[in-house]
């Protein structure tokens, strides 16, 4: 049986991050030692972030999402053009995150099919009350931390076009390229 912290993944972490991703990827190609990795993320700052810190922070968690996957995915993702790296990023996200992909299951889907315009936070409560039940260990979490789990699983859904935006998250029709449905296969 799956944990609550298994089943967040890390989605706490923060939203899709598609050039960032790109970005690690193309750096776990390259087999780089620990100082030369170092020197990427905070002498050559590569990831751009503002302090060695953030970057640290935002490259170990791009590094959870993409380390469990193939090389030959790494390299589809450094290479992609914008939209099929976002989509990309998003097949990691949901891979490292169960609980993204059963929200977007149940409660993306069945809103798809019920013809609804947009998510409201009903939605939310909704979903997070039944996984308590399943997931009893999910109480440990606090409120703060579901509520920003709600708001970076919004964002992710908004990055990826699912939702117009994370603030409306009026319902957006979205194809998903024939190369990303391959890799998801």
């Amino acid at each position: 049986m799956m944990t609550a912290k298994e089943y967040l993944g890390d989605i706490n972490g923060g939203s899709l991050m598609p050039r960032e991703s790109q970005i690690i990827a193309e750096l776990l190609l390259q087999d780089l030692t620990k100082e030369e990795w170092d020197n990427k993320l905070i002498e050559e700052n590569v990831l751009q972030r503002n302090t060695p810190n953030t970057a640290k922070r935002v490259a170990a968690m791009l590094c959870v999402r993409l380390k469990p996957l193939t090389r030959e995915f790494w390299q589809a993702l450094s290479e992609a053009d914008k939209n099929t790296a976002t989509q990309l990023s998003l097949l990691s996200t949901l891979i490292n995150s169960p609980i993204l992909a059963d929200f977007m299951h149940s409660v993306l889907v069945d809103s798809y099919r019920l013809y609804e315009d947009k998510l409201t936070n009903r939605h939310w409560d909704d979903f997070l009350d039944a996984r308590y039940v399943t997931l009893p260990d999910l109480d440990q979490f606090s409120t703060g931390t579901l509520d920003r789990i709600r708001k970076n699983i919004m964002r992710v859904l908004s990055e990826a076009d699912y939702l117009a935006s994370a603030r409306s998250k009026k319902l957006q029709g979205v194809f998903v390229l024939p190369d990303v449905v391959r890799w998801a296969e």
